[in-house]
């Protein structure tokens, strides 16, 4: 034990000092504070233009000889909004697209009746500009269909009654909500960059040290076992407080940024999905995830005697960190789907996947217990075998080893062992 608290505190100690740990650190919380505040500066913006959009003062002009919507142009104009309208004749059509053409802010509806049916051609400057087509439709369904019932001597009470608006109301009763799973896509990214970037640093420490024959001043002093766990340890509690950082502070200017109720486009941005509960498994699972990747980094650090080789070494590793990854990331938008659900089951995809699900879906109490026990042991296995294969890399020199020498090399270790 004191072997492993030796090892940790080196490590721990050697990487907070670093320069590139410090800067990578601000740059972190600088960008999740940026991230964060940017949806409240969008709105603030446009909160502060919207009382100067030029939209309110846009003009459309209508072209309607058959008197579809003209006769009606305040009810009209009513259920559009925000547009100045001026009713126009046939012979100025040519002349208004002229002008349409210098003029954004300008658009021309030419109304007519096909089949005893209403039909109308918009012309705007641009595909963005004027108002939305679909919005018009109904704007000219609505008041012509009231003008037909009025002269076949409909009731207004009766066309109020059949054209009156459909008022529902909309209950999530799951916790599959938008800002649900933003705040999912948001976990697996941020646990897939730390687990990844940590593991990554666990691999480059001990080619660094390998580099500096600091290793073989180690292996004298302590079992090779004790420095696999107690480098993992001390970059993972590294990296546990630098997340902790990253969801104490984008907490904190959440709640700064943001006032109660806070809505985007219709859509409210909360964070109440982070339950005490939600923030402990997300911690459980990047402490269990990071020690099956950081296990696996530590034998591809040891197999190599450059630092320059270590992105080579660790390919495999990547493959499987980014698999999985991109795997639990495509499954969210159905949290409750069976490719969902073997995600995090599955234990190199469960650190990415079940916290995310946690926060957008109802999962069964059974599979969080399955995920985390399948977690656990292939972390236990995963530590057996790399502790292994480390204690026969680690002091080879030369040229990286493949992976098939390397288990060679195990195996004549193994019998050597049992020999003497």
């Amino acid at each position: 034990m004191k072997g492993i608290l030796s090892v940790f505190s080196f490590t721990f100690r050697e990487q907070a000092r670093k320069k590139s740990f410090i800067v990578s650190t601000v740059i972190i919380y600088a960008l999740i504070i940026l991230v964060i505040c940017v949806p409240a500066i969008i709105n603030a913006v446009q909160s502060a233009s919207g009382g100067n959009s030029s939209k309110t003062t846009n003009s459309i002009f209508i072209v309607d000889s058959d008197k579809i919507v003209s006769n009606n142009i305040n009810e009209f104009s009513s259920l559009i909004g925000g547009y100045k309208f001026e009713v126009k004749q046939p012979s100025d059509i040519e002349s208004l697209k002229n002008s349409i053409k210098e003029n954004s802010n300008q658009s021309l509806i030419v109304l007519s009746l096909k089949n005893g049916a209403p039909t109308f051609d918009l012309y705007v400057k641009n595909m963005t500009d004027g108002p939305d087509g679909d919005k018009l439709s109904q704007a000219v369904k609505k008041v012509y269909g009231e003008t037909v019932l009025k002269q076949s001597g409909t009731s207004q009470q009766i066309i109020d009654k059949a054209y009156s608006d459909v008022i529902y109301n909309s209950t999530t009763l799951g916790r599959g909500t938008v800002s649900g799973m933003i705040s999912s896509y948001a976990v697996i990214i941020i646990l897939f960059m730390a687990i990844y970037m940590y593991g990554y640093w666990v691999a480059m420490s001990i080619a660094s040290e390998k580099t500096s024959r600091v290793m073989e001043v180690l292996i004298t002093s302590t079992k090779p076992s004790r420095i696999v766990i107690g480098k993992s340890l001390g970059m993972g509690v590294l990296g546990l407080c630098q997340l902790l950082g990253v969801i104490i502070i984008g907490g904190a200017v959440y709640f700064v940024a943001y006032p109660q109720n806070f809505q985007i486009g219709g859509t409210a941005i909360n964070l109440s999905g982070f339950s005490p509960l939600v923030l402990f498994m997300i911690i459980v699972y990047f402490i269990f995830g990071f020690a099956l990747f950081a296990m696996m980094n530590a034998v591809c650090g040891a197999t190599v005697s450059k630092s320059e080789d270590i992105q080579q070494a660790i390919m495999p590793v990547t493959l499987i960190s980014i698999i999985s990854f991109y795997f639990s990331y495509s499954t969210m938008l159905m949290p409750d789907s069976t490719a969902s659900s073997a995600a995090s089951l599955i234990p190199f995809s469960s650190p990415f996947a079940m916290p995310s699900r946690i926060l957008t879906a109802s999962v069964p109490a059974w599979q969080i217990i399955l995920s985390l026990a399948l977690l656990a042991a292939t972390t236990a296995l995963m530590g057996y075998i790399s502790i292994r294969l480390y204690s026969s890399a680690v002091l080879h020199y030369g040229s990286r080893l493949k992976i098939s020498e390397l288990v060679k090399l195990s195996r004549n270790n193994k019998k050597a062992n049992h020999s003497v």
